[in-house]
Order: C-alpha cells, then sequence, then structure tokens
C-alpha cells in the first residue's frame, strides 16, 4: 500500500542457506532523508491502528500483542525523525518536504532507536528437505547462494511481490527459484526483540510461509576439473559488491522488466520470465470467479469456468558470455553470445569473469560490461544477443516441424523470411515504450528556473532535484534511448534483407532471360519438327498410293 511506504523502505528480506526467507524491520541509518509525507502516513496508520486496539486489547491475545507492536513501533517513528514527522499539521509545517533520521549512539539508553530488531518469519519456506538423488537437479538438495527482489506487479486488485532465488545443486548447477508474495506481505511492521515468547509466536502467525515458489529453472555450466574449480571460486564483485568469496551473483536489469542476469566467475545466463504477471493475472481471474460464484446459477458456472484465459509462464534463459575453460595453460576463450565469436584474452594465462554492471545509461544504450581478472573488459549488446538466443529457439522449431529438404536454392530464400518471422513485430517493442514515455510526460510539469542560489541548496533541495532527474532519465530518456536502439537494429536487419531480396530479384531475371532462351530454340525445334511431319506424312500417302 502506498500508504505504508515507509514500512516497505525499513524492510529488510533475509535468505538463510537452507532457502528459507525472514524479515527484519525497522532497519534505517543515521541521517536519511525521507518524505515528511511518508513519515506521516506511517504515523496515522500506528495512531489508528492503537486507538482501534486500545478498548479491546484485553479481549483476545492477538489484539494485545499487535497493540504493544504498534506501540513500539510509533516510539520508534518518534525517535528517529523526531516531532516533525508527527501526524497533526501544525507539526509537519515546520518541515513540508523531508525530515533526516537521527540513529543515537549506543551509549544513549533512553531512545528507542537503538533497541535490538526481531527478525520475523519465516516468510517462505523453500523445498530444502531431504530426498532422493534424482531430485538434486531440481535445487531439492541445493544450497542458498543469493537472493534479490524481483519487482512488484499488480493486476484487477490482486498486488504480488516477487522475488528471485540462486542457489548451487551438488553437480555445481545454479538454480533459480522464483517466488512470490501477496501484496504487502514483505511490508513488515517494526518489531524489537524484547518480545515474549507468546506474543513472538502471535505475531510471527500472521506472516508465517505467506510466499509460494512458483518457478524453478536449472542453469548448466561447464564442467571443470578440481583445480580449475579452485581458481573459480575467486573473488567476485558484481554491481551489488561482493566479499571476496561469492561465487554467484544476480543483477536486475535496469532498462527491461522481468530481466535478470546470473553473474558466476564462469560467465553469465540472461533470463527472462513473465511469472510476476502471469500468476497476477491469474489470481485475479480466481478471485474475480469466486466472487461471483455465489450470485451465478449453477448452469451459468460450467461456461464461466470455461471461458477464464489462464496465461501461461514463459521463462527464457540462455549464456549471455562465458569463459570456456581448457587443459594446460592456454589462454582462455572470452565467448560473446550477441557475436559469437571468441575473443582471446591474450594473457598466457587463465582468466576469469571478476565483475559485472549492466549499463543503464541514455548514452551506452543496453549493455553488458564485463571485468576480467587479467584487467581487460568484455561489452555485450544486450538487445543484440536476445534476438539472436530467439531466432535460434524459432529456427530449431521449424528445423524439427518442417521436412527436410536438399534444395540449397529454396532454403535460401527461405531465410529472409524467417528472420522476419523470429522478431516481434517493431510496434509491439515500441508500444511500452512510448507509453511509459508518454504516461511520464503527462505526470510531469514544466520545470523552471528556481530562485535558490546554490551555496543556500540544502538536503531537501538537493533530494528534489535528484529526484527529478532520476524520473527524468529513468523513465523518458532511458525508454527513449531503447526505443533508438530497437529502431537502428530493426533497420539494420532491414537493409540486410532489402539486399537479400534484390540478390533474389536479379537472380529471378537471370532465370527468366534463360527460359526466353530456351522458349526461342523449343519454338525453332517445333517448327522443324512440324515441317519433317508433313514430309513424313506425304511418303506414307504415296506408298499407300503405291500398295
Amino acid at each position: 500500500s502506498s500508504s505504508l511506504s515507509l514500512f516497505t523502505m525499513m524492510s529488510i528480506l533475509f535468505l538463510k542457506s537452507n532457502g528459507h526467507v525472514y524479515g527484519a524491520s525497522p532497519i534505517v541509518f543515521d541521517s536519511t532523508i525521507v518524505s515528511t509525507k511518508l513519515v506521516r502516513d506511517a504515523n496515522t496508520f500506528l495512531d489508528g491502528e492503537i486507538l482501534r486496539l486500545q478498548h479491546h486489547r484485553t479481549e483476545t491475545e492477538n489484539k494485545e500483542a499487535r497493540y504493544r507492536m504498534c506501540r513500539g513501533g510509533k516510539q520508534f517513528l518518534l525517535d528517529a525523525f523526531g516531532p516533525s514527522s508527527s501526524s497533526t499539521t501544525a507539526a509537519v509545517n515546520r518541515n513540508p518536504y523531508y525530515v533526516t533520521s537521527y540513529i543515537a549512539s549506543s551509549g544513549t539508553d533512553k531512545s528507542s532507536t537503538i533497541w535490538p530488531i526481531q527478525l520475523q518469519g519465516p516468510l517462505l519456506l523453500s523445498k530444502t528437505t531431504p530426498a532422493a538423488a534424482d531430485d538434486d537437479d531440481y535445487g531439492i538438495l541445493s544450497k542458498a547462494l543469493v537472493m534479490e527482489y524481483f519487482g512488484c506487479c499488480t493486476s484487477a486488485n490482486v498486488s504480488l511481490d516477487g522475488i528471485v532465488i540462486a542457489s548451487s545443486s551438488s553437480s555445481n548447477n545454479k538454480i533459480l527459484s522464483f517466488g512470490i508474495f501477496p501484496g504487502g506481505m514483505t511490508t513488515l511492521l517494526p518489531r524489537f526483540a524484547f518480545e515474549t515468547l507468546d506474543d513472538q509466536s502471535i505475531l510471527d502467525s500472521g506472516n508465517y510461509n505467506c510466499g509460494a515458489i512458483v518457478e524453478c529453472i536449472q542453469l548448466q555450466e561447464e564442467d571443470c576439473v578440481e583445480e580449475e574449480e579452485a581458481m573459480y571460486k575467486n573473488a567476485l564483485v558484481t554491481a551489488g559488491g561482493g566479499n571476496g568469496r561469492l561465487n554467484c551473483d544476480i543483477v536486475m536489469d535496469p532498462v527491461k522488466n522481468g530481466m535478470l542476469h546470473v553473474v558466476s566467475s564462469k560467465g553469465v545466463f540472461t533470463v527472462t520470465t513473465n511469472v510476476l504477471s502471469v500468476y497476477a493475472h491469474n489470481i485475479a481471474q480466481d478471485v474475480e470467479y469466486n466472487s461471483n460464484t455465489s450470485a451465478t446459477p449453477s448452469f451459468m458456472r460450467q461456461q464461466q469456468q470455461q471461458q477464464k484465459k489462464a496465461l501461461e509462464v514463459q521463462t527464457n534463459a540462455w549464456s549471455c558470455l562465458e569463459v570456456s575453460g581448457g587443459s594446460g595453460v592456454e589462454d582462455e576463450e572470452i565467448y560473446s553470445r550477441d557475436y559469437g565469436t571468441p575473443a582471446k584474452s591474450g594473457t598466457g594465462g587463465r582468466v576469469s569473469l571478476s565483475g559485472v554492471v549492466v549499463s543503464g545509461d541514455a548514452h551506452l544504450g543496453h549493455v553488458l560490461v564485463a571485468t576480467l581478472s587479467n584487467g581487460t573488459m568484455e561489452a555485450v549488446n544486450i538487445t543484440a544477443a536476445q534476438y539472436l538466443h530467439e531466432a535460434s529457439v524459432l529456427d530449431a522449431s521449424t528445423s524439427l516441424t518442417e521436412p527436410k529438404t536438399n534444395n540449397k536454392a529454396v532454403i535460401e530464400s527461405d531465410e529472409a523470411l524467417k528472420v522476419m518471422q523470429s522478431m516481434q513485430p517493431l510496434h509491439e517493442q515500441l508500444k511500452p515504450l512510448m507509453t511509459k514515455v508518454v504516461a511520464s510526460l503527462s505526470t510531469m510539469g514544466k520545470i523552471v528556473g528556481g530562485q535558490t542560489k546554490p551555496f543556500e541548496a540544502n538536503a531537501s533541495s538537493i533530494a528534489t532535484f535528484i529526484s527529478t532527474k532520476e524520473k527524468c532519465e529513468q523513465d523518458i530518456v532511458l525508454p527513449l534511448q531503447e526505443m533508438n536502439e530497437l529502431s537502428s537494429n530493426r533497420m539494420n536487419v532491414l537493409k540486410d534483407m532489402h539486399a537479400h531480396q534484390e540478390k533474389q530479384v536479379q537472380q529471378l531475371k537471370n532465370m527468366i532471360d534463360t527460359l526466353r532462351q530456351r522458349m526461342k530454340v523449343t519454338s525453332e525445334k517445333k517448327m522443324i519438327a512440324e515441317s519433317n511431319a508433313n514430309v513424313l506424312a506425304q511418303r506414307s500417302a504415296a506408298v499407300l498410293a503405291a500398295s
């Protein structure tokens, strides 16, 4: 909920090695700048809960435990953000835009900002249970490595939050698990470690295992010998940082929703999925159907059930960049999937992938930049790599269904058509980007020059400027850059198709000229055959007359 955005900002999730997900709140750093409206809305919510529970808290243990939790959260907001965060109008007017948090030092024992925080959950239970060895490839006996927030999706009145967990199986393959939470379940209210065991049990039961794992995929990496495995456990530093011991990380794509990059020292896998939007759509349909069944005659329920259109999850994964290991001490080969050709590292020794970042800059475009252990860098055009992957998948599927032919000319003539059919129409690719740009421009007012001098700028004016600049770049400049890149790539494809079609037209012209010459020769032979037929007919008549 937008009214609880402050609690969302203060909530974090923890991943245990067995795959269970826990949460904690509040997590606030000292001197954090927060919108006054968010703090005021959070205070208003807690005030309403306290007032509602105050007269009925003794009725049940659940209300008593929640009442104490809300009072602790209220005290934390007052101590962390000061009196200016109060929900009263007079207090808000003293700082109408932003407030700065104050977290007391450990020596101050009267402030609630030093209270120890209570771990909440588990919010999600993994499938890590003892099972047969055959189930290991599906992550049953895997070890969780890293987790990332996958975004939020809303359909009708249903809202879902998504996470993705990367695990390592016993065969050293990576397992990706996509989990979903009902909207708001990852927005945790402040809780502290002085809770009694009864209160802790009651409050944890409200969101116990509220999520679910809905999609799992396996990413297979090349096998390496034992001495190479030791080398591959080097430090891996990605856009999110590292501690020198991680061998796997997840980098969310800053440009395209539903795309992520799984990074290891051996290479990069790119994954696209619509699992979040599909489950939000399907759950919304089920909620609407169930809400109407009570007032719907029984003979119409079966027809409505058949009319429900359940979407299917589509998840694609491909190797975007890989470090190809070999035997001996020869140079490694770095394979970039947007070109399909290896580039020698040129170091005379083994190399590994040490860092990856995905560019969201409007000028650089949609590019993945990787740093190797020898200091060199490799860049991959993600859009081009995705096009080639989709084209190869479609070509492989059509090769299984189409009859085989040995006619080389027929195969070459269908090449341009296959390339066109393998690509999504340009207007479908540009439509969501154009919609995003138009919506952003419609919600953004005219920006005029301010009267504030640079040396008079305070935290609120700087935060406003940074927020406006980030919104312009993310919602306007980046989509325009992506549209420009899509249009340029499509123009290059069309140029290649035009050249190929011109070649085909020239071949057709040559075939027409050849057919015309053959028709001329055939016509001459026909005239000779007709004259010979007349001579033979006269000779036959003479022979018959003589007999």
